[in-house]
């Protein structure tokens, strides 16, 4: 059933959900929403619900938000990396409590609309990259407080190392879906947890794909199946979906196509499954990274679209 909303009903409802911090509960009141959702979703603003925002995702709901900024224990001189940007409402927030805030978004149409929110809004101490969140920025580190919006079982090394010494990270932990909210502080042994704020669901935190070069067509990969294997090694599976034949390489300037026997990969070698058959849209998201300044640089799919799963990421 609807209802009449006003601007203060996401400070009541954030108040309501245990937020106390008066500069948090002026901030959210004093940020229009509105200006941060999608045009068809705007009479909804001031309701204290998610949005969708594309990509099988939604905002962060803002009395949730409003939780996780408080644990941070922002003050008004803070530089701050923010991991998943949305449409940049949460980032606004931020931005409203510190000096600096660094905002990375996978999604690149998402990252390019908010920006375009925030400079309509006039918030200029926020600056939004799209690329791999896992990653942080390490060029603009160290940062005095981090703020992931996606889940992860734990808090990234590298946004661990970009953190000061005794400054906060909030990140929901757990596989995606279903998490705890916690608040780690860093100190010279690592970050350690500190508290469960709330429980709340969240995508996955997605890292891109570490590989040395592209995988080729008809490459080996790792798979259930393959050629026969020393103990201790994962079986090298050609991808379906690559094309060519089995063990063999494309020509290269025009010389005679290379030869390949089936390769085993040691079990502990991670680093390229699932380059071929990246979930829709990771293989933009992986070229996207490039978008973030001092980002280690990778190739981008060969293919406009990934192809259907191989074996190997099964």
């Amino acid at each position: 059933m609807s209802r009449d909303t006003s601007p203060g009903d996401l400070a009541r409802a954030a108040r309501a959900a245990g937020v106390s911090d008066e500069r948090v509960l002026e901030a959210i009141s004093a940020t229009p929403r509105a200006g941060y959702l999608p045009a068809g979703y705007r009479t909804a603003a001031d309701r204290d619900e998610p949005i969708p925002i594309g990509h099988g995702q939604v905002s962060t709901q803002p009395s949730l938000s409003a939780r996780m900024i408080e644990g941070l224990r922002l003050a008004d001189g803070d530089h701050v990396l923010e991991i998943g940007t949305g449409l940049g409402f949460q980032t606004a927030l931020l931005a409203s409590l510190a000096a600096s805030v660094i905002s990375i978004e996978r999604w690149p149409d998402l990252a390019g609309q908010a920006r375009r929110n925030l400079a309509r809004q006039g918030i200029r101490n926020a600056e939004v990259l799209a690329g791999d969140g896992s990653r942080g920025l390490a060029d603009r580190a160290p940062y005095d407080a981090i703020l992931v919006s996606a889940a992860f079982p734990e808090v990234p090394a590298p946004l661990a190392a970009q953190l000061r010494i005794g400054d906060r990270v909030v990140q929901p932990i757990g596989p995606g879906g279903n998490e705890q909210v916690m608040l780690f502080e860093r100190s010279p042994a690592g970050v350690q947890r500190r508290q469960v704020l709330t429980r709340a669901r969240f995508v996955r935190l997605h890292r891109a794909l570490r590989l040395p070069v592209p995988v080729p067509a008809g490459s080996w990969l790792p798979g259930r199946s393959g050629p026969r294997r020393r103990p201790g090694t994962r079986a090298m599976t050609r991808c379906p979906s690559a094309g060519g034949a089995p063990g063999r390489l494309p020509a290269r300037n025009g010389s005679r196509p290379a030869e390949l026997a089936p390769r085993e990969e040691p079990a502990a070698t991670r680093s390229w499954v699932g380059w071929c058959c990246a979930r829709a849209g990771a293989g933009a998201g992986i070229a996207a990274a490039r978008d973030v300044p001092g980002a280690a640089q990778e190739p981008a799919h060969p293919a406009a679209r990934p192809p259907a799963r191989c074996s190997g990421c099964r």
